[in-house]
């Protein structure tokens, strides 16, 4: 009885110890810095029927298609510097893995040099795209950033500043 006991307190920890070294780190955008250069947030919508998967090191990120992407709403500016403070305590992972491209409802975070940041996280078939991306003014990409790892924190974001349909 002693030993069967042992064996499962054995296995729990290593499965708990291991599981803990296996999540990558974990990654909060910096209020400072996005409060200095955010100047408008955006509910946008990306059409995507077919998003895949990527791992970034190995493809590169579709460039944004403008043609695909609808302004749902639009961040009343007084309300930027509360909406980021909220964005920056959403925990993301650094991964290479992301979405080739967004897909469904995100955000646009536009900065004041007119490049922006696109996040979203669609569920299609039960499965989520998770998507976190910088790109220029013209929608061509620069860099990938993370990918979501509170996305509960994320919808209650989006529940809380915008009105979703």
């Amino acid at each position: 009885m002693k030993k069967n006991l042992f064996k499962c307190l054995f296995v729990f920890t290593v499965i708990i110890l291991s599981g803990c070294v296996s999540d990558p780190p974990t990654f909060y955008f910096d209020y400072a810095q996005l409060k200095l250069c955010v100047e408008s947030v955006e509910l946008v919508n990306y059409e995507n029927n077919d998003p895949k998967m990527i791992n970034v090191n190995k493809e590169s990120i579709d460039d944004i298609d403008f043609n695909k992407m609808k302004i749902l709403d639009n961040l009343h500016d007084d309300k930027i510097d509360a909406f980021i403070l909220t964005f920056s305590q959403i925990t993301f992972h650094e991964s290479e893995s992301s979405a080739k491209s967004p897909a469904g409802k995100g955000l646009k975070l536009t900065y004041f040099n007119k490049s922006f940041l696109i996040v979203s996280c669609a569920a299609v078939n039960a499965k989520y795209y998770s998507f976190a991306a910088e790109f220029d003014e013209e929608g061509k990409f620069i860099k990938h950033v993370a990918r979501f790892a509170d996305r509960p924190k994320y919808e209650r974001l989006l529940n809380e500043y915008f009105v979703l349909e």
